[in-house]
């Protein structure tokens, strides 16, 4: 309708619905409005203090760990990446109990897959926390990379009118 959107807002958007179907956790759409910004936030900061020197040389030490470093070089970062993980923290631990006070249903999927899992060796299941581990691991890198992925393949479709004319041919 000739509204200017922001197209990586956009590309986010459809990048956590994408990971949330495929993982089960579609909840997390319903509560969007809160779990993007914070998963957004929590990525910003694990990026900015990634720059950070004292982190950047940390990481060739034995002692301290490089989540110390962060937490002394960058210390408001720290407590801003600590508040979105755990504001999201939350909503999945939520999604976790439920899916393993009532089961999966009919549903195939990633949260499905991880409560089933048994090792091999000695039949042992993840515990509770690691499935939470596992979900909170594979959204923020799923919905990272999707939107990433997404967005570089609309730049490059702009700035090259024949594949674009070729994509809408296909």
């Amino acid at each position: 309708n000739g509204e200017t959107i922001d197209l990586s807002v956009e590309i986010q958007h459809i990048g956590l619905d994408t990971i949330t179907r495929a993982i089960g956790a579609d909840v997390l759409m319903s509560e969007a409005d809160s779990y993007e910004p914070a998963l957004a936030g929590a990525l910003h900061e694990i990026g900015e203090m990634s720059r950070n020197p004292a982190v950047q040389g940390g990481q060739f030490l034995d002692r301290p760990s490089v989540t110390t470093l962060a937490k002394i070089s960058t210390p408001m970062r720290w407590r801003r990446y600590l508040r979105d993980v755990n504001q999201n923290g939350e909503l999945i631990e939520r999604l976790v109990d439920e899916r393993m006070a009532h089961g999966r249903g009919e549903r195939r999927d990633l949260l499905g897959l991880l409560l089933e899992a048994e090792d091999e060796s000695d039949g042992t299941r993840l515990n509770r926390q690691q499935v939470i581990d596992e979900m909170a691991t594979f959204i923020a890198a799923g919905h990272e990379t999707t939107a990433q992925g997404l967005s570089w393949m609309f730049l490059l479709l702009s700035n090259n009118p024949q594949a674009l004319q070729r994509l809408h041919a296909e």
